[in-house]
């Protein structure tokens, strides 16, 4: 989910002092980064080659040494069996407990395929079909008789992406997303846009949050939950998923990470973003999960015990448009790293000759990078406090892991593409 405040939108808090700092009475002081050769760490699991865990060591160490992230929690598994599972760094600024891979982080847009598998999973009980149309839960919404939840689901819908007013206009759109709304008020904000669609419905992608908070909205409707309810006692609570729910708009609570945002004047010290409300986010990016959790959902998610097999295919199958071309083939208002096609909550792409399939997701203070390579079997899960903490990090361990299995005959050795926004 793509919240990215300015840091002049952040409340700048103090936790370590930093005198030669005068920058204003708004700015009291900051967190540094920590110091090499000061970085807690936690290795609860090491089954991989002593010599892949030491590189993945070594390339996480320096990650939170130069300041990159404040912590970072990193799950590998391969096959079912986590092979690899560490915390580095510290989960709040300035001697926070250490970090491992059961802390929790918010996750953004990771949330996606939570409530494109809550929907399918209803499509599955009868309760609702991918080709209602969104005015059969919501009548009065403009144009909604010419959108399907199918394109909801794979942003084709045109309904424009909320979040994006950030980006052309943050001193406005920054204090309405800062205030908690209900679901059926933020249905309404959505609804009142200006322009509401970016193109006709089914004639072009563009990555929207909207759909997906209108997703949640409907399960809500459907299912007669609130969606942490019901995503609780339908996947986390069977799958054993402790650390999983929906926000409650709180980071500071015990165990979880604090967020966090580099400083506008150097990289090693760190502000406190501002924190908008999740209840404007819900099914398009309000979870809180661990490294260790992401892994078992993707696992269960692959293996088949959250959707049936035909649901997970068109999960994983790119989306078409409506005159059945891949809606790749006609992406709009997109930044050009936003490459590779998309399923139902999940990209799909190569890395290095690897098919990958996953998320990432960006909530301010905090980055998430969920990926499978089903070809190899291998799951990595990355979690950071810190934007920019987890894409770039997951790449490189993928690299490492990776090395060993080579593209397989008959896949194309591709170059490897950039990981696409939130």
């Amino acid at each position: 989910m793509a919240l990215r405040f300015p840091w002049v939108l952040g409340l700048l808090r103090c936790w370590r002092a930093a005198p030669a700092l005068a920058v204003g009475a708004a700015l009291a002081s900051c967190g540094a980064a920590p110091k090499e050769g000061h970085v807690p760490q936690t290795l609860s699991v090491a089954a991989l080659p002593t010599p892949t865990v030491d590189q993945i060591y070594r390339i996480a160490d320096a990650w939170i040494s130069s300041g990159k992230s404040v912590s970072v929690a990193i799950v590998i598994a391969q096959g079912p069996n986590v092979v690899y599972a560490s915390g580095f760094g510290v989960q709040r600024l300035p001697n926070g407990a250490p970090v491992t891979a059961e802390t929790p982080f918010r996750i953004g847009s990771v949330t996606k395929q939570f409530t494109a598998a809550a929907i399918l999973r209803l499509a599955q009980q009868g309760r609702l079909s991918l080709d209602d149309r969104l005015s059969k839960y919501f009548p009065t919404f403009p144009g909604a008789d010419k959108v399907t939840l199918r394109e909801l689901l794979t942003h084709t819908s045109g309904i424009h992406n909320y979040t994006d007013v950030l980006n052309s206009n943050p001193l406005v759109g920054g204090p309405t997303l800062m205030k908690a709304h209900t679901t059926a008020q933020w249905v309404d904000h959505i609804a009142r846009q200006r322009p509401l669609y970016d193109f006709p419905p089914g004639t072009a992608w563009h990555y929207t949050n909207s759909g997906y908070f209108l997703l949640g909205a409907i399960v809500e409707k459907i299912s007669g939950q609130p969606l942490g309810a019901y995503l609780r006692d339908q996947f986390f609570a069977p799958l054993g998923m402790h650390e999983t729910v929906v926000d409650d708009g709180s980071d500071t609570a015990p165990g979880r990470a604090v967020g966090y945002a580099h400083a506008p004047w150097s990289e090693r010290w760190f502000v406190r973003p501002l924190q908008v409300s999740l209840t404007n986010a819900g099914g398009a990016g309000a979870l809180w999960s661990s490294a260790t959790d992401l892994v078992t959902w993707m696992q269960a998610l692959m293996g088949g015990r959250v959707v049936d097999a035909a649901s997970l295919q068109e999960m994983t199958t790119p989306a078409r448009l409506s005159d059945g071309r891949l809606a790749s083939a006609n992406k709009v208002n997109i930044d050009p790293t936003d490459v590779g096609d998309y399923g139902f909550g999940l990209r799909i792409m190569s890395f290095d000759g690897h098919r990958r399939i996953g998320h990432d997701g960006d909530i301010p203070g905090f980055q998430a990078g969920l990926s499978t390579y089903p070809d190899d079997r291998i799951t990595i899960a990355v979690v950071a406090n810190t934007p920019g903490g987890a894409d770039e990090l997951e790449q490189r361990i993928a690299k490492v892991v990776l090395a060993a299995n080579p593209p397989a005959s008959g896949r194309p050795d591709q170059a490897s593409a950039p990981v696409p926004r939130s």
